[in-house]
């Protein structure tokens, strides 16, 4: 059902709730009362949907845009008008700067492909997993503070 949802839907953030909602499913008679079940169906949340979300998020940028265009940061959209930003000045900042937007797009490929490799290949190493959960909230704040809600 989630591979099959993952044709129609929009937005590439929903498969990963759905599968996560359908795997949850298996967990919840249990939860109660089994300590193991909350456990696997944390690890199942991390391991099997949140980080290969974010590696296969990686992946296809360097596939369809290419890996010059990541490392060079010329994906980043400088027509973009800075009072579409939550902080217009940080917009502006980076896009004066074109070094700027190359340090963005290096630390894109950190949070979308290194990090999330190194996790899935490492995933005993407990500071891997928390920088992981760090990047990933200064990532979503980042793109927060680039851009306007509503």
């Amino acid at each position: 059902l989630g591979a099959i949802a993952v044709t129609y839907e929009h937005l590439h953030t929903m498969s990963g709730c759905m599968l996560y909602v359908l795997v949850a499913c298996l967990a919840i008679p249990d939860l109660e009362t089994n300590r193991r079940s909350a456990a696997w169906l944390r690890h199942i949340l991390f391991a099997a949907i949140l980080v290969p979300s974010y590696l296969f998020a990686g992946i296809s940028k360097i596939r369809y845009d290419g890996i010059w265009v990541q490392l060079t940061g010329s994906w980043f959209p400088t027509g973009v008008d800075p009072a579409h930003a939550m902080l217009p000045a940080a917009l502006q900042l980076i896009k004066d700067y074109p070094m700027m937007q190359t340090l963005m797009s290096w630390g894109n490929l950190v949070v979308e492909f290194f990090l999330p490799l190194a996790v899935l290949l490492h995933a005993d190493v407990m500071p891997l997993r928390y920088l992981f959960h760090l990047s990933e909230l200064l990532f979503h704040v980042s793109i927060l503070i680039l851009r306007k809600l509503g």
